[in-house]
Parts: structure tokens; sequence; C-alpha cells
């Protein structure tokens, strides 16, 4: 059976077992051999809870899902992230005179990245 292209803007990303919400993954990209394999950047709106920072002050490492769902809504495909840990908290650029979303961003460095 042939399946239809993914669309790049329905996924989950759950963060051992915590489920956060994103609206950006940038960076899943494996570099074999490399230390770390993989770097990766959870972006959302800020101000939802206190989710990413909280990790990032203990920067334990976890296991990192990232699942794209299809047009109905069903796990397609998963990028796991092994052993990824915080390497770098960044809040919003707050801006008085900018109508844009405040964006807070979370860089992770992780040991293989997978895609299951």
């Amino acid at each position: 059976m042939e399946r239809e292209p993914l669309a790049a803007s329905s996924f989950e990303v759950e963060a051992g077992e915590d489920r956060i919400g994103c609206s950006e993954v940038l960076g899943l990209a494996l570099e074999p051999g490399a230390e770390p394999a993989a770097t990766v950047t959870l972006r959302r709106a800020a101000g939802v809870d206190d989710a990413l920072v909280a990790w990032a002050r203990r920067p334990e490492p976890r296991r990192v899902v990232v699942t794209v769902l299809d047009a109905r809504h069903e796990p397609a495909c998963r990028y796991v992230l092994d052993e990824a840990r915080p390497v770098r908290w960044t809040g919003p650029a707050l801006d008085a005179l900018s109508a844009t979303v405040a964006v807070e961003e979370l860089l992770l460095e992780a040991a293989d990245l997978r895609q299951e």
C-alpha cells in the first residue's frame, strides 16, 4: 500500500514521561561518529508551562520521541533521540512594538537519533 506524503505540521513530542507541546522541531539530523550524534531544537510559545526551562535546570538525559502524524492524526513514523540532554534554553525576544508570538527554545544534544 502506497503512503501519502506526511505533512510537517502534525506531530507530537514526548520527553521521557512528559508530553511537550511544540510548534517546531528543528535539526533532525544524524552525524554518525560525531559527539553528540544529533543536535535538535524544540520551539514553542512561551508561557505555556515551565517544562522546558525546568528540564534545562536539571538536564538529566531523556528519551525524546517526535511522532509525525498522518492525515487521520494516527502515528506514521517516529524519530527517537536517545539520551537527549538540554544544553541551552532561550527565552522569548520581547519587543513592545511587535505583534509576534513570544517563543522559547530548548537546544538538545543526543547520543543517537533513529527512525522507527
